[in-house]
């Protein structure tokens, strides 16, 4: 979830804050690699490295693995450095190298099912926890008989009600005000008559608005325009409001909202390591992509960006939906990752509750015995 959470309300006629600021032009395009010393830019020094200490020292390739929401490995930056499984490359069916994952070529994807459905939206983990537990305390009074260890699970539980209320009501007056101003500014749109391009602030002086929430749809317009750089910019982060409140309240916080069952598995069945399928890429690639493109998109090719390893193969894992990732996925993704050889695990993901704790530790444990390192290189 990357969209700034800034709430204000369009009904009254506050300003939302978007996620884009003016382009700097002067930035050079591989400006992250560079060396503030030598070419007067806040990068990290990459290209300055290879030239200097790493010059003339025999490289080894390593396998990165990246536990993500997917990653496009047919990208025109990443398909020369994505990893292949050359005992089960062919998509014949059959489990060909044995190793419990059918044709997993570039990877595993631990939020699908064999036949080929991919979960894409799933609850947060505070919700997940809320609704397992609501059977046994949501029937709690102050007269009701705990034991002390049941009230220190009813007292965790309420915490964790008041906490999933606040983030309820949140998403839905993120939702209503930007929904709001997204169907005025449609209306906007509509008026004017042009491609969302080529408006300008003139195009929106030019209006009469005859009721005040159109008043205020368009100097809320005119103000991002002038912080976006453009209508298109501007209204792109208006869409992206919508979507990101939206799902929150259809999906995320969405207590009758359960798929799993898409998966699959024995969810409760932590040790279950061998299901979903070998699409690693998803419905939804992009954070997984990017993440990948930092790390090691071609830096031999004129393509797109350079990224910071010239020699790695990314092997990627997905496990993250739009939503909270599981555990139990974490924890088979990292087993997954250190099986098939990786050396980096990159896991750019985060909760701030959790199911089952110590599938993950005993998985980190076990990626620390075979000398693996894990970390994250972006949000």
């Amino acid at each position: 979830m990357r969209l700034k959470r800034l709430l204000y309300v369009f009904a009254i006629g506050l300003i939302p804050t978007f996620g884009h600021a003016q382009e700097n032009k002067s930035v050079p395009d591989n400006w992250f690699n560079l060396d503030y010393e030598k070419d007067g830019v806040l990068g990290i020094s990459t290209e300055k490295t290879y030239e200097s200490l790493l010059k003339g020292k025999k490289s080894v390739p390593v396998i990165v693995a990246v536990l993500d929401g997917g990653v496009d490995v047919l990208h025109e930056d990443l398909k020369h450095v994505v990893w292949i499984n050359v005992k089960d490359s062919v998509a014949n069916g059959i489990d060909n190298d044995k190793n419990g994952f059918i044709n997993d070529k570039y990877g595993w994807n631990f939020i699908g099912n064999a036949s080929g459905e991919n979960v894409q939206f799933d609850n947060l983990e505070l919700t997940r926890l809320i609704r397992k537990d609501a059977p046994k305390f949501e029937d709690v009074t102050a007269t009701t008989i705990l034991t002390d260890q049941e009230r220190r699970d009813y007292n965790a539980y309420s915490k964790m009600v008041i906490a999933y209320n606040e983030k309820l009501d949140e998403a839905k007056y993120g939702a209503l005000n930007y929904v709001a101003l997204k169907e005025s500014v449609d209306n906007l749109i509509k008026d004017i008559n042009k491609d969302k391009s080529a408006i300008t602030p003139a195009d929106l002086d030019s209006l009469n608005p005859t009721v005040n929430r159109q008043k205020i749809a368009i100097r809320i317009a005119k103000e991002e325009i002038e912080r976006a750089g453009s209508f298109t910019r501007f209204y792109e982060d208006l869409k992206s409001g919508a979507e990101y409140f939206g799902n929150q309240v259809a999906y995320h916080l969405n207590k009758d909202y359960d798929s799993r069952s898409i998966v699959g598995d024995n969810y409760d069945d932590a040790s279950e390591y061998h299901y979903g399928n070998s699409d690693v890429t998803g419905p939804d690639a992009l954070h997984g992509t990017h993440v990948a493109g930092i790390i090691a998109a071609d830096r031999k090719n004129s393509i797109g960006i350079k990224g910071v390893a010239d020699n790695v193969q990314i092997l990627s894992v997905r496990l993250v939906p739009d939503g909270d990732e599981r555990d139990k996925d974490v924890a088979n993704g990292i087993r997954y990752a250190v099986d098939n050889g990786a050396k980096v695990i990159n896991m750019s993901f985060g909760k701030s509750y959790a199911y089952n704790k110590n599938t993950v530790d005993a998985a980190v444990q076990y990626a620390m015995s075979k000398d693996v390192s894990i970390g994250a290189c972006c949000g």
